[in-house]
């Protein structure tokens, strides 16, 4: 169904596509990417960029960052984008990558709605939702601000306007149930102090803005585990983060604020035809870990999807862990910014 795909590997470009789990990734044998459902829909060709950190195993550590070329295809969806296919009683709708410009009004005939997914459209506003709404993910649009509709929804519990291009939360003040806001991958300069007032917030993502400051109100999150504030402009951090007792994962990496960590001069220089890749030994949201061999050493090979993610540049994780050297901290190589053959035209660093 696929048409092969190469990886290019290359350190240059920024590209921050999106992939779900329904997606049917085209791939060569050693870039197979995941597939997770059954539903296979109709994908636009689309170029994404990789890049990819590789570990080595028995206490040693090596990183890479590649580029991946290719195109994603899957079957048709055009029943599926069709509201009047689904039962009025229906509590789940996923209408991504149906092509909508504006999504039909019948969205509001849905009374049992808890989950709505029009991610990956051409959508610059919302008609009105259900009330029964829970969660809402609308990322890959064109929006510029989060429309009004979304301030009616009092039980939305999950919202997700990331890599659309928002400049701003809007004018009507989000709903109070919020507890994971995901805003990443946009254009947002500023945040109103009204986000203070979302106090069972529990995750936050903000990396990969143009944020300058931060709200003093967002203090008052006592309930806030999650903070990523990576890839902004904030050239200081507040000190009310200091008093967020719940806060256990804040990324803040690619920040002026935060100096580049320095690279170890143990550091090695890796050839990515050196490598021997293998088996996958996991996957993440972000990244791909394989088994590999190194001048006859085993490796574990970290490649990253993009070079963008929650938490920020991936370039900016692999500079902090090569700078790490501690008996008591796994200990990075270096790490690969080109590759040969299947991962053409690379060298290493």
């Amino acid at each position: 169904l696929c048409p092969r795909r190469r990886r290019r590997v290359g350190c240059s470009g920024r590209s921050d596509t999106r992939r779900d789990r329904n997606d049917c990734a085209c791939a060569s044998r050693s870039s197979r990417m995941h597939m997770g459902s059954e539903d296979y829909r109709r994908r636009p060709a689309r170029r994404e960029t990789s890049a990819a950190k590789l570990a080595c195993g028995g206490g040693v550590a090596l990183f890479a960052l590649l580029h991946l070329s290719g195109a994603l295809c899957a079957l048709g969806t055009e029943d599926r984008c069709l509201l009047s296919s689904y039962a009025v009683s229906t509590t789940e709708l996923d209408l991504k990558h149906c092509g909508y410009s504006e999504l039909p009004v019948a969205v509001a005939g849905f009374p049992a709605l808890v989950k709505l997914d029009v991610s990956h459209n051409a959508l610059r506003t919302l008609p009105s939702l259900p009330l029964s709404l829970e969660t809402l993910f609308a990322l890959g649009n064109h929006f510029e601000a989060i429309p009004p509709a979304v301030a009616a929804l009092p039980r939305l519990r999950m919202l997700s306007f990331k890599s659309c291009r928002l400049r701003s939360l809007g004018e009507a003040p989000l709903p109070p149930s919020l507890q994971w806001l995901i805003l990443t991958d946009n254009r947002l300069t500023a945040l109103p102090e009204s986000l203070g007032t979302l106090v069972r917030m529990r995750k936050l993502m903000l990396a990969n803005n143009r944020l300058e400051s931060l709200p003093a109100s967002i203090g008052a999150m006592r309930e806030l585990e999650l903070l990523r504030l990576a890839n902004n402009r904030l050239p200081s951090l507040p000190p009310w983060l200091l008093e967020m007792s719940k806060l256990t994962w804040l990324a803040v990496a690619g920040n002026p604020c935060v100096a580049p960590a320095p690279a170890r001069a143990s550091l090695e220089q890796v050839r990515f035809e050196d490598l021997d890749l293998g088996a996958t030994l996991g996957e993440g949201t972000s990244s791909v870990v394989r088994r590999a061999r190194l001048h006859g050493a085993t490796v574990a090979v970290k490649l990253y999807k993009a070079p963008l993610s929650s938490d920020g540049r991936n370039v900016d994780e692999v500079r902090a862990s090569c700078a790490v050297d501690h008996p008591n901290v796994l200990r990075w190589l270096g790490f690969l910014e080109e590759g040969h053959g299947e991962h053409e035209g690379a060298s290493g660093g």
